[in-house]
């Protein structure tokens, strides 16, 4: 989960639902190396947690932004 959720954190720079699918690996795979010590990863699955709140709140100012900015249309 946590190459999974890197991966598509990346990924959803270009493809934007993608951020949606980081957010949850990433919470996936901090929860599964929480549990379980032996599991390597959690800073992958950190990585792509962060990407995707970044990506996610990145897209959010620009569809408020686009909105906004054509009131008149």
């Amino acid at each position: 989960m946590a190459i999974a959720a890197l991966c598509t954190g990346i990924v959803s720079f270009f493809i934007n639902p993608l951020a949606i699918l980081a957010i949850i690996f990433g919470w996936i795979g901090m929860s599964q190396t929480t549990k379980d010590p032996d599991l390597k990863g959690r800073g992958m699955a950190v990585a792509g947690l962060v990407l995707g709140i970044i990506v996610g709140i990145f897209w959010i100012i620009a569809i408020i932004w686009m909105s906004t900015a054509f009131w008149w249309l």
